[in-house]
């Protein structure tokens, strides 16, 4: 269980969706996510739940992420995707076969109808409940009888039930409106102290990197990287998306897979 929690762990940090200082929480989500996947795995086991070879081949050929250009799949593509994420053929048909597994028990249990006993009784009670009422009808001729109420009655009335005349809690508020479109009326902000107050508010916000990477050495001298990075800039300059630029021109295949995306 630990091996697997650190493979984990590594493949998330690998991917950039979790930045490195989030590693320990990210350890900890990890090994309650696998404990629970793991009871899935062996409750699905128990109650028989299967996948056949020909329904994982079908699905690992729909999945767009191992497509290539033409929408097609793509043998190579799985390969370096899957090399990109740490996975074996072998491995991710196994993971797939569980994570299917799973999504079949999960699926079953949340259409299912079940009640609890208590429940069921609650509800036999509830309808078998019955109910007593008196009523009283007044006609015309009620509205002829003579009442007289003297003031002494409606003050021994009105003492008796002061909490229903009783006023809501009121507040008394006082306040300023504040409009900035009326305060920057006639304030002229020059071009320059824009830029430097944008500048100040995002100097510590999160960036998200593409790059493509171009080496050289044992392969390539470094003029011919030079010229090779010089190419792939005329690609980007003419028009062509950056995801496949550095699918065509970058060194880093695992970030070349993603567009270039470093997270």
């Amino acid at each position: 269980m630990r091996q697997q929690v650190e493979l984990e762990v590594q493949r998330a940090l690998r991917s950039g969706q979790v930045p490195p200082e989030q590693e320990r929480a990210l350890r900890n989500d990890m090994l309650d996510q696998l404990i629970t996947q793991q009871l899935l795995s062996q409750y699905a086991e128990e109650g028989g739940f299967a996948v056949s070879e020909q329904q994982l081949d079908q699905l690992i050929v729909s999945l767009p992420e191992f497509h290539d250009q033409d929408g097609r799949f793509s043998a190579e593509v799985f390969r370096n995707r899957l090399a990109g994420a740490g996975y074996t053929p072998v491995s991710f048909r196994e993971e797939l076969r569980v994570d299917i597994q799973r999504q079949h028990l999960q699926q079953g249990l949340a259409f299912s109808d079940f009640s609890l006993p208590n429940e069921q009784e609650r509800l036999a009670e509830l309808q078998r409940q019955q109910r007593s009422f008196r009523y009283v009808v007044l006609d015309g001729d009620d509205l002829d009888v003579d009442i007289d109420v003297s003031d002494d009655d409606l003050q021994a009335y009105y003492d008796a039930h002061q909490e229903r005349y009783e006023r809501p809690e009121q507040v008394r508020l006082e306040y300023v409106l504040i409009d900035r479109q009326a305060m920057a009326e006639g304030r002229d902000v020059d071009e320059e102290a824009l830029r430097d107050a944008w500048r100040e508010q995002n100097r510590d916000a999160d960036r998200r990197v593409s790059h493509i990477m171009i080496t050289f050495g044992n392969e390539r001298t470094r003029d011919e990287a030079q010229q090779l990075a010089e190419t792939a800039r005329e690609a980007l300059e003419s028009g062509e998306s950056f995801a496949d630029t550095a699918l065509r021109y970058s060194d880093d295949t695992a970030s070349a897979e993603e567009g270039g995306d470093l997270g």
